[in-house]
């Protein structure tokens, strides 16, 4: 009898870690990924001074050389080409490291360093929380600074780091570029009102390196929402879609989700990407002694594939305009609330 009792604990314990198991894979964290904050103007990103522009010039001329080199290596499979190829991107990677920590404006390092803050913050309180959302953010160039080539392997798929920042950055160019073609459809009476608030603002006070453009009147292509939010709407745009979708399937994941959540720390480690989430920042001069902040919000969700589109939903939002100050709390305020009202609608949904 004492042996049967063993027998029913030893199959009990056995069950009950075959359940534990189950448990863990079925409520799996979702996984969510931003990327780094994107300006909508070019202007007030970097420092205007000789030094910064030869740098910015120089790394630019080596990636379109690697790039040239790539092109004939397809053809050639040479390998002493390879190897040229390898140490013109660590070259211009560097210089590029450089450029990004030199140079960058004030304005820039506070909504980069806030966004930093905001990604690590927020994950501290979702687990404190008990809410399955693992949030995750790339590195910058600065990041990069020193550390060589970084070799990434997601699955089949082999990547350099810095090159994967590189197309992501492309990318998001595109993105931003279709978005603000909305813009240049606007009513012509909207036009005018925009060009009269300009010749205002440039009467009113000086020169400004941040960026002051009125941008904040874009409209979006947008459909109805069917996400639970508030303000959110899906974007109908497929272009805009498809760019998303080549960003997550051809740039960050091997096509079939997997993704590299820690490329600095955990080369190795792959996991499946469920939310990626992109935004885009604006500052507007409203008069010589205030500016406004206004975050333009992106976020696709990879787990809802459209199978007559081939395409994943994309949501998108505008943040009202806020005081800034250029202080990183700013920036941390306006982008902590959205983030962390994504990660607990999506995991309530699941």
């Amino acid at each position: 009898m004492r042996k049967l009792f063993k027998i029913i604990a030893i199959i009990m314990i056995m069950v009950l870690f075959a359940l534990t198991a189950k448990a863990q894979s079925i409520f799996k964290p979702l996984t969510l990924l931003a990327t780094q904050p994107f300006s909508m103007e070019n202007r007030g990103k970097f420092s205007r001074k000789p030094a910064c522009r030869k740098l910015r010039k120089l790394y630019k001329q080596l990636n379109i050389k690697a790039n040239r080199m790539k092109n004939e290596y397809m053809d050639s499979q040479d390998d002493a080409l390879l190897k040229s190829i390898t140490t013109t991107l660590r070259q211009s990677y560097k210089l590029k490291s450089k450029h990004h920590k030199k140079c960058r404006t004030r304005t820039a390092k506070a909504v980069h360093g806030g966004f930093r803050d905001t990604v690590r913050k927020l994950q501290i309180e979702l687990q404190s929380r008990d809410i399955p959302v693992s949030i995750f953010q790339y590195p910058t160039p600065e990041d990069m600074e020193d550390k060589g080539l970084i070799e990434l392997k997601i699955e089949e798929r082999t990547v350099e780091l810095g090159q994967l920042l590189q197309d992501l950055e492309n990318t998001q160019e595109l993105i931003l570029s279709l978005y603000k073609k909305t813009f240049a459809n606007k009513p012509e009476a909207n036009k005018t009102a925009v060009s009269t608030a300009e010749t205002n603002s440039s009467a009113a006070g000086a020169e400004d390196l941040d960026d002051l453009d009125d941008l904040d009147d874009l409209e979006e292509d947008t459909g109805v929402s069917n996400f639970m939010s508030g303000d959110y709407e899906v974007i109908a745009n497929a272009e805009m879609r498809s760019l998303f979708k080549n960003m997550y399937d051809l740039t960050l994941t091997d096509g079939k989700r997997n993704f590299i959540p820690k490329p600095l720390q955990a080369p190795q480690e792959v996991e499946v990407l469920d939310l990626l989430f992109s935004h885009y920042y604006h500052i507007r001069k409203e008069s010589a002694a205030s500016q406004t902040l206004r975050i333009h919000l992106f976020f696709m969700d990879s787990t809802q594939l459209d199978e007559a589109t081939k395409l994943y939903p994309v949501y998108s939002k505008k943040t009202n305009p806020m005081p800034w100050k250029g202080r990183k709390t700013d920036y941390v305020g306006n982008l902590s609330k959205e983030l962390n009202f994504v990660a607990e609608k999506f995991a309530t949904k699941q």
